[in-house]
Parts: structure tokens; sequence; C-alpha cells
């Protein structure tokens, strides 16, 4: 036996996540009730959570058309102008649809218009969270850039001191040490030696330092390079 679907039947139902009355209460005045028989046409946005609601075709549009005004929003210097581009947002979507509703949600299982601050609710959390997860991603890479450099500074102090440290320590000692081999007072001697030894010591402390010194310059101008060569490429549209 075949079953039969009713053509008035939703394909979506009733979702109790989002915003659910009960059967005495009354609708929001700011909702408008869709005919019974109403289904969410392919451009028209679903208020609610689901996957579902994620793959239908008005959702997915709705996610693409906030993401092609993602770079105004991040440039925009005021809450006006950032306003402006979610009425336009809208705006899009209203006008796509031929009854003009965009935007639309359930309640106790009847489809209704949401209403205009959902509508906007919903665009602007949508672009938040996309700038939230950019900046997330810039902080995340710049802290690997860190570590990298950290990694390279500390291999590079590794590689001074082994090639340097026993030799041209060892070398400048036996440059300063004749006057202390020649001192005859076995006090004054081991006394001239230590102050040989630190100087030694402080001449290539010094050296290292010079050389990660030039070693941050050339990192630092290269993730200048990067950081302007990536502001050049950052297109969204």
């Amino acid at each position: 036996m075949i079953a039969t679907i009713s053509m008035n039947a939703s394909p979506f139902p009733a979702l109790s996540s989002f915003h659910q009355l009960n059967k005495t209460s009354m609708m929001d005045s700011s909702t408008k009730p869709l005919p019974a028989d109403y289904v969410p046409g392919p451009n028209c946005v679903i208020c609610a959570r689901g996957n579902a609601v994620k793959k239908h075709p008005g959702n997915i549009r709705f996610l693409q058309i906030v993401d092609d005004h993602l770079k105004k929003y991040s440039a925009a210097g005021s809450k006006l102008e950032k306003s402006l581009l979610v009425s336009n947002i809208i705006d899009i979507i209203n006008d796509s649809n031929p009854d003009g509703i965009g935007f639309v949600r359930q309640i106790d299982g009847q489809w209704v218009a949401a209403d205009d601050h959902t509508a906007r609710e919903k665009a602007g959390q949508r672009l938040r969270d996309l700038l939230g997860g950019r900046y997330q991603s810039s902080s995340k890479s710049k802290k690997r850039r860190r570590r990298a450099n950290e990694a390279i500074l500390a291999s590079r102090v590794d590689e001074i001191v082994a090639r340097s440290n026993g030799k041209a320590l060892a070398d400048r000692i036996e440059e300063l040490t004749p006057s202390a081999l020649a001192t005859k007072a076995c006090y004054q001697a081991d006394n001239e030696f230590q102050k040989i030894f630190n100087q030694a010591n402080s001449e290539l402390l010094m050296r290292i330092k010079a050389e990660l010194d030039e070693h941050s310059s050339i990192s630092s101008l290269d993730d200048s390079e990067r950081s302007d060569a990536s502001s050049s490429s950052d297109e969204y549209f």
C-alpha cells in the first residue's frame, strides 16, 4: 500500500527549538500568520535551527549574501553604516520573494512572517560570527609565526654557541692571558685570569646579541611584507 502525502503538508515539521508558544498563547502583534498551505520558497530564509534548515536553498543563499557584505561591514566606521548594510541584506532577501516576505519562522506548527528585528538579528549575528572567526584565525596565525621565530632564534643561539663558544672563547682567553701567566703571584694570577675569562665571555655574549638582533630585524621585515601582501589580496567579492 502506497502512503499518500498531503499537498498542504509542510516539508519542515514544527521546530520546538525556536520560540515555541503554548496552544493558549497569543501570537506577537509583529508577526504575520501565513496561509495554512504555505511552504517556504527557494529564496526564503527560515529562522530556526537544524540540518533541514541549513540545507534549505534560501538559507544557503542568505549566507552567501551576508558573506558578500562582510568586507564592507568590517570596514564600516560607524554603527549607522553597519545598520545600513544589514538593511541592504534584508532588502535583497525580501525583494527576491514574490510576496516580499523573505524571513519566516514557525509558531506551534504555523508559518508566520518573521518580524524585522528577528531578520536583522539573524543577519547581524552571521556577520559577527564571520568577523570573530576571521580575527581568531589571524591571532592563531600570528602565534604560529611567533613560535616559529622563537624556534629559529633558539636554533640560531645553539648554532652560534656551538660554533663560537668553545673555540672563540678559548682563542680570546689565549690572546688575553699572557699578562696573567707572566704574573708570579698565584692569587694575583688566578684573579687576573678570572677577569680575562669574564671579558672574553662578555664579548661572546655581545656577539650573540648582535646576531640575534640582526635576525630579529629581518624577521620583522618579512612579517611586514607578508602583512602588506595579505592586505592587498584580501578580497571578499
